[in-house]
């Protein structure tokens, strides 16, 4: 069974995913498989979750010489990339599978923060409604 996850992604690279021109979100680690749901919140000023993408492949990717080829399509470059996994082995690519927006932006439950990296929901009482609402504010009938 995929899993619902609250990823928080700065506003500019949000877009660019939604606009289907960043098609790989980077992490430093991660616990995500393919076919989880990751509903983008955009930090703030934003501050609210936007839209949403389905993992698709995940790469382990060399820290010190991450793949050309993938930086560009996630709107980086291998040295910037490098930089952002300094100090580690190994860094991660999210592939941006499948996406879609919500009709209007969702804020946290009860002036929530938003997570540092990312969360699964559905461990904590206030998430039990929210991945529901966030599916109804989606332009996607059926998000999978």
């Amino acid at each position: 069974m995929a899993n619902e996850v609250l990823m928080s992604i700065h506003r500019n690279y949000v877009d660019e995913i939604l606009a289907g021109i960043k098609r790989w979100e980077f992490r430093r680690r991660t616990a995500l498989q393919p076919g989880d749901r990751v509903w983008m919140y955009a930090t703030a000023p934003t501050a609210a979750v936007l839209g949403w993408f389905e993992v698709g492949r995940v790469l382990k990717l060399d820290a010190a010489r991450p793949d050309a080829r993938v930086a560009q399509e996630g709107r980086s470059t291998p040295g910037d990339l490098a930089e952002y996994f300094r100090g580690l082995t190994v860094g991660y690519g999210l592939e941006v599978h499948h996406r879609g927006c919500l009709q209007a932006p969702v804020q946290l439950p009860g002036r929530e923060p938003g997570p540092q990296s990312y969360r699964f929901l559905g461990g904590r009482t206030t998430d039990a409604a929210f991945p529901r609402a966030l599916k109804s504010a989606s332009a996607d009938p059926e998000p999978r």
